[in-house]
């Protein structure tokens, strides 16, 4: 399911951005996980020096009535996967598409979370060596659905609390100096999975809020700004999110060696304030986990990068019409990095668990055209059960920063004005640290988990030359998971 947005000319993304000559242009986006819910947006337009041209699809048929098409009349949910409204396996899914479009930031490292299972985020997303729950192995490494037996369902869900986005458009010289302070209440993230065990085979299928974010400042100071920033003329308001349902399959190869598969079902939402489009896409994750030794457990697994596009959310105004309520309606692309994981797991005493993880994410393929960067995250966590009915956990992870901070770019130029603000606040990825912890009681075949991660404040930001104007955004929330697991 995944996030982002820039500008890309004939000149590559990551310079000045200018388009003034570009005979075409590609606006790309990942609204990352300060708002809510992204993985990419890419619209791609042949009109010479025009940001957002008349038909950016020359096939794509315009309605001619303002009332009709305007951004002023916001339509109803449309969904690609059929050619009405809804589609009946929407409606299946629907308590997590509500789930998730409640949400106004989702991501704990880049448009992902930190742990998806109650024993993975309880030990800071350290679960590709040693899966602890089904869900953690749907997520994670598809090969660890061996580690269960017999019958097991596993369910979490997590709320997330008062995630506080900050926004800052300043410029000294232009006299400007604006704030937008986003804070939301409580919203929830589900997920589950279930397993089956026959002899060395194991079926498993996951349902998870994945990936997203995105941000909406229409209620801010800053819209007062953007306003009035050609070339766009409007407010920044977008949102994309990913669910994700896997079916996998795990056998144990040899008592020391299991390996595993899953296909990646990518339920995608984008709304960027003029309708919610719906659309999926077909990825798939392979695994591998080896036990050489009673005390030692190793894990990599691979997700590759798919993606696709959610119809009619994106309103292009006419560029040669002064009236704004004439335009067309365009597509944007939502895409999820390739992902390499590794771990690896340690029981120096039968109660404890020590876990190390590593995660890549390819984010400078899937995001070229926003010229974001490589992520790599580094998991550390721990278990300790108490007379085996209490587990106590704790993790900590680290993690860089998707979108590269840019510099140095034309302040007199307008579409790096707009492109730099856009990448920016849209995507306030900016968060690097968290700090989990987490307790689990068992009860016969039952149990129930707890879990509490705390991201911790962190900024990015974009300059111009000179220092002349400077966008900056600061990101921080706090999670609070809670689930259960049967097992019979």
């Amino acid at each position: 399911m995944s996030a982002h947005t820039c500008i890309q000319g004939n000149q590559r993304a990551g310079r000045i951005l200018k388009a003034g000559g570009a005979d075409h242009m590609r606006v790309q986006g990942n609204l990352g996980s300060g708002g809510r819910g992204v993985s990419a947006l890419r619209v791609v337009c042949a009109d010479r020096g025009s940001l957002f041209p008349a038909s950016l699809h020359p096939g794509r048929r315009r309605d001619p009535s303002p009332a009709a098409s305007g951004p002023h009349r916001r339509r109803q949910p449309r969904s690609s996967l059929a050619g009405g409204p809804c589609h009946p396996s929407c409606l299946v899914l629907a308590w997590l598409v509500l789930a998730l479009a409640a949400s106004d930031a989702l991501a704990g490292n880049g448009i992902f979370q930190t742990g998806y299972g109650l024993a993975g985020r309880g030990m800071g997303g350290a679960a590709t060596g040693m899966p602890l729950s089904p869900i953690d192995a749907v997520a994670f490494n598809p090969a660890g659905l061996t580690r269960f037996r017999g019958f097991t369902f596993d369910s979490a869900t997590t709320l997330t609390d008062n995630p506080t986005v900050n926004g800052t458009v300043t410029s000294e010289a232009m006299g400007i100096n604006l704030t937008g302070h986003l804070q939301h209440g409580l919203f929830m993230l589900p997920a589950s999975a279930l397993t089956y065990q026959s002899g060395r085979l194991v079926g498993g299928f996951g349902a998870i809020a994945y990936a997203g974010s995105g941000s909406d400042w229409r209620n801010t100071d800053l819209k007062d700004f953007f306003r009035k920033a050609p070339p766009y003329n409007s407010d920044i308001s977008a949102y994309v999110g990913i669910i994700r349902l896997s079916p996998a399959l795990a056998v144990r190869v040899l008592e020391w060696l299991s390996l595993g598969a899953s296909l990646d079902v990518n339920l995608v939402q984008a709304d960027l304030g003029y309708g919610m489009g719906l659309d999926a896409c077909v990825g798939f994750s392979a695994g591998a986990l080896l036990a050489p030794l009673p005390w030692l457990s190793l894990g990599a697994s691979y997700t590759n990068e798919s993606g696709t596009r959610a119809g009619r959310v994106l309103f292009v105004p006419d560029s040669t019409s002064g009236d704004r309520g004439t335009g067309n309606y365009q597509s944007v692309e939502v895409r999820s990095p390739q992902a390499v994981r590794a771990g690896v797991a340690l029981t120096p005493l039968e109660n404890l668990i020590l876990a190390f993880d590593y995660k890549w994410y390819n984010y400078a393929r899937s995001h070229e055209s926003q010229d974001w960067q490589n992520v790599n995250v580094y998991s550390v966590g721990a278990q300790y059960r108490i007379r085996g009915r209490v587990a106590l956990r704790a993790g900590y992870t680290w993690h860089g920063q998707p979108v590269r901070e840019h510099g140095g770019w034309d302040p007199a130029d307008p579409t790096a004005v707009f492109a730099e603000y856009f990448r920016t606040l849209s995507t306030p990825l900016s968060m690097r640290e968290n700090f989990t912890c987490g307790l689990g009681v068992n009860i016969k075949n039952f149990e129930v988990n707890i879990a509490y991660e705390k991201t911790f404040r962190s900024q990015s930001r974009s300059t111009s030359a000179g220092r002349v104007l400077q966008y900056a955004v600061e990101f921080d929330q706090d999670h609070y998971s809670f689930g259960f697991t049967i097992r019979y």
